[in-house]
This record gives structure tokens, sequence and C-alpha cells, in this order.
């Protein structure tokens, strides 16, 4: 069985489904669709997907509408993340109660610090960042980390103390940025057995 853990939902109804005011970037028309759960399955259909977790996009924030509405239409098929923003007191809260709401369909918990993002988080050993983690593991989804390697050392504290915890890193963490020392930093992670690396791009 082939599952993708990778594709994002933009939806063209911009008066439905608004961008975030604070989003790190907005989506060009030509990546925005009308209906774009339909748009998808057909690149399942070709390219031989079975399941999905669709994740949910920076643009929208922690408006988590389209994502769940996707959802909602084929839950044989698919999963969805979640994103809140660490700076936010009552983030914590308003994670737990979106994993409430939707039992079953939130598989991890995405946090985005890396070059050009880190308006959305200072450091991992903020209280609320910390918090954040803590309600995502104690309720068994994954930690998702979009980080690049300067975050590393701060992640490995939060895995040595959370061993229980799955931890996924995103887009090899964002190779591109920082040096290959640094980026040691991130290798040195697979010392950890709960921790794993989504591997971006293989048909590229």
């Amino acid at each position: 069985m082939i599952i993708e853990w990778n594709a994002h939902m933009f939806s063209s109804d911009t008066g439905r489904y608004p961008f975030h005011p604070d989003a790190a970037y907005v989506p060009g028309p030509e990546h925005r669709s009308p209906d774009p759960l339909a748009d998808y399955l057909q690149r399942m259909d070709a390219e031989g997907i079975d399941r999905a977790v669709l994740v949910h996009p920076e643009p929208y924030g922690d408006d988590h509408r389209l994502a769940l509405a996707c959802v909602a239409l084929r839950p044989d098929l698919f999963r969805t993340t979640a994103l809140f923003y660490p700076k936010d007191l009552a983030a914590p809260e308003k994670l737990e109660r979106l994993l409430a709401e939707n039992p079953g369909v939130i598989v991890a918990h995405r946090f985005h610090a890396h070059e050009g993002k880190r308006t959305y988080l200072d450091s991992f050993s903020d209280e609320t960042a910390r918090s954040l983690w803590e309600v995502a593991g104690a309720a068994g989804i994954v930690n998702e980390l979009h980080i690049d390697s300067s975050y590393a050392r701060q992640v490995e504290v939060l895995v040595r103390d959370s061993p229980s915890y799955p931890v996924l890193i995103d887009h090899l963490a964002e190779a591109k940025y920082g040096s290959a020392p640094g980026f040691g930093d991130v290798v040195a992670l697979s010392k950890y057995p709960n921790v794993y690396m989504k591997l971006s791009g293989p048909a590229c």
C-alpha cells in the first residue's frame, strides 16, 4: 500500500476558505482549484496512491476547515494534520479541542521553524511550543517538524524527554539552508527510534 503524506489542498473559493493574514506565503491562482479534492483523486489514480494524509497548509493558518471538509468527503481514503501557532498562548487548548471534535481524523500537529518561516516559533523550549508537543504526543499523534538544522538540538531535548512520542521531520529538514556540519545535528536525531524523516520529491 502506498500512503502519500504530502499533498496540500488549495481552494479557489477564497470567500469560503480565506488565507490567514499572517500566512508566510499565499499560493498563486495556478495552485488553487474549485475542487482540489477531485484533482487530487485523479493524481492518486495516475500515481497508484492508495491513501493519503492531506497536509493542512500554512496559508490557512489555524483555520482547518478546508482540509477537514476534504477528509469528510472521503474518510475511507484520507486523514489530515493540524497547525497552531506556538506564539498563541491558547494554541494547546485549541489543539485539544480540534482533536476532540474530530476523533481519528488528525494524525499530526505540524511545527514550522526554518529559514523564511521563523516568525512562527522562536524556540522549542518556549512554554507554548512544549505544551503543543505534549498535547500531540499524549493524544497519540505525530509531532511533525518542518525545521532546518538550526533547530535540531532544541528538538533533541524534547525527543529525549518523550521517547514514546513519534516525531516526523519534513522535507529532509530543509537541507538547502544552513551548513553541512550543522546538518550533522539533524543526522544525530537518527539514533532515536521514535524519529522518522520524510523523503520528498522521489519522482523528481
